[in-house]
């Protein structure tokens, strides 16, 4: 995982970067940040290092002063070279010295010649749409280092959406995952509810979840309501309908078994004699036959 490329369609989601570049960056990491004027540079450093230190910070633009300096553990260094006319007045501003101690945001990096540290990140920022697009380059960092900047990344996103549908201070409880990328978490506030994390691009289509739900509750089928979704980001927040499940309940209860099928048979007949939900792919016999062979994986 040497290069990733992230669509960053609004600020909020390049705030976003910024913090999660700050969960995984430590003393000795160089960020090179290139783009145009305007690109969204300042903007992405300024949420990093308030992230690592006071999300009030005052975190000026360093185009005049050309060198901002943080104190802490590690020091943050943020620079803008734009004004720089030769290389080697890089040396005059004592860069060197923090490349190999400090966190270093460099803008303008290709002022930097021949005291560009070794093994930088580059993150590159150009337009697209009313938004932009990142580039981001790990240098010989591990795949474990970029799986870790998306992990935070894709957790500060579900963080966003659980905070816009009022579900920001809730407690979380991981639950079991099924066969597919999708993770689910009980969420605990006034009552309860049911987060699933869906990553985008995966075979399994949040946007076909949502059809199957509307269909099974049109008709008169308990489907779990959605009370919040955010299907391009791949996040739905469900009604939940508890721990029930069939091996639970009739361990508890055989007697339960009987009645139990029977509605269950009763479901599918009922499925059957209406016709299927529209506008969803139509899976071919190695589909099911693949699907199938992971009881036996």
């Amino acid at each position: 995982m040497t290069q990733i490329t992230l669509d960053l369609p609004t600020e909020a989601d390049t705030t976003q970067l910024g913090q999660a570049l700050a969960r995984v960056l430590g003393a000795g990491d160089c960020v090179l940040l290139e783009g145009s004027i305007g690109a969204g540079k300042s903007h992405l450093a300024r949420a990093l290092i308030r992230t690592l230190r006071d999300p009030d910070e005052e975190v000026p633009s360093p185009t005049f002063t050309l060198v901002q300096t943080y104190p802490g553990t590690p020091d943050i260094w943020h620079a803008d070279l734009y004004r720089l006319t030769h290389p080697d007045e890089v040396h005059e501003l004592g860069l060197e010295a923090a490349f190999d101690a400090a966190i270093c945001l460099i803008e303008w990096p290709d002022r930097l010649g021949a005291y560009t540290p070794e093994n930088p990140i580059r993150l590159r920022l150009d337009p697209k749409g009313a938004g932009r697009v990142a580039q981001i380059w790990l240098g010989a960092r591990p795949d474990s280092f970029g799986a870790a900047l998306l992990a935070h990344l894709r957790a500060l996103k579900a963080d966003a959406f659980l905070a816009q549908a009022g579900w920001g201070d809730a407690r979380r409880d991981a639950l079991a995952q099924d066969a597919s990328t999708r993770s689910y978490t009980r969420l605990f506030g006034q009552g309860t509810a049911i987060f699933m994390d869906a990553p985008p691009g995966q075979a399994d289509s949040v946007a076909d979840f949502v059809k199957v739900d509307a269909h099974l509750l049109a008709l008169g089928l308990s489907a779990p309501k959605i009370l919040a979704q955010d299907v391009a980001q791949g996040f739905l927040l469900l009604e939940d309908l508890g721990d029930g499940l069939y091996p639970a309940v009739i361990a508890a209860d055989p007697t339960l078994e009987p009645n139990l099928y029977e509605a269950a048979t009763d479901v599918l007949l009922h499925l059957q004699s209406h016709p299927a939900a529209p506008d969803l792919p139509n899976l071919t016999a190695q589909d099911w036959a693949d699907a199938a062979g992971l009881v036996a994986d």
